[in-house]
């Protein structure tokens, strides 16, 4: 279950990449049979909590925050793109 309370500590970033991840992607469209993202779908998808004391744990957090920072700003640079050539970049 999803359930989220504000923390500061954490980026909601990270969930951002959960949530976009091909296995998330697989469990969803096996699991539920609408292509739409609907909230009760959400709430029930198997998102372990993370403990960020623990500095495996904490290393795999950043490592997807990181990641997803790095596609956010690959998109913008892309969406800024004017010719083809560009857009292959």
């Amino acid at each position: 279950m999803l359930l989220l309370k504000k923390d500061k500590n954490l980026s909601l970033k990270y969930l951002l990449g959960i949530i976009n991840s091909r296995l998330l992607t697989y469990y969803y469209q096996k699991f539920f049979i609408t292509i739409d993202v609907l909230k009760n779908a959400l709430l029930s998808l198997p998102i372990i909590p993370l403990d960020l004391s623990s500095p495996t744990e904490k290393a795999k957090y950043e490592k997807m925050v990181n990641l997803v920072e790095r596609m956010m700003e690959l998109n913008k640079r892309l969406a800024k793109a004017q010719t083809p050539q560009k857009k292959k970049i």
